[in-house]
């Protein structure tokens, strides 16, 4: 694993991020890193590439303190290793942080679309900007076991869109999984469309 952590004048940090872990859950890991350390990403690309023939993933954040407390670099670094690392159970970090866990119910008003072509599930999301969405939203995802092979996250002002191309068993989303992934979405949300 490749990390660093650099200032993003003037008050933002740039995180790049390069990893062989490529399966369900990845991206999940990284965002529950980041909203422990009191990091809330801004913006942000996700991409699935090769190296000698591996499959690897690079991710790019721009993120900004949400407390004054918090040191990006110092405080990733150390989540990074315990979830990327030695497998620690996110609920085991947030807990010896006293790290809240995200409620969905706080998130009204989004609106979802999926669109499959012969390799990937497109999803779309555009909502309200809210500490931990990613976190809560890439945990759903995991949780139905489908890879995030490439997105583009993006906050304007303060609304969020979110666009990731989605596999399951390394193929685009099945109808079956599309509404699996569907209900739990509304399930979880107050307001989705």
């Amino acid at each position: 694993m490749r990390f660093s952590c650099e200032l993003f004048p003037p008050d933002r940090f740039l995180i790049s991020i390069r990893t062989p872990q490529t399966m369900p859950g990845t991206l999940h890991r990284l965002t529950a890193a980041i909203y422990a350390a009191g990091l809330d990403i801004v913006s942000g690309q996700v991409h699935t590439d090769y190296e000698d023939g591996e499959p690897m993933t690079s991710d790019t954040f721009i993120v900004r303190k949400t407390r004054d407390d918090v040191n990006p670099a110092v405080d990733l670094a150390l989540i990074m290793e315990s979830v990327l690392g030695h497998s620690t159970p996110v609920a085991e970090i947030f807990a010896s942080r006293a790290v809240p866990e995200v409620d969905p119910e706080s998130f009204v008003g989004c609106e979802v679309a999926f669109q499959n072509d012969a390799e990937a599930t497109r999803m779309y999301l555009v909502t309200e900007d809210r500490h931990g969405l990613l976190y809560w939203l890439t945990g759903t995802l995991a949780r139905h076991q489908i890879n995030i092979l490439n997105g583009h996250i993006d906050t304007r002002g303060a609304e969020v869109a979110d666009d990731f191309y989605l596999q399951y068993n390394g193929k685009a989303l099945s109808e079956e999984k599309l509404k699996d992934l569907s209900r739990d979405l509304h399930a979880r949300i107050k307001y989705i469309t």
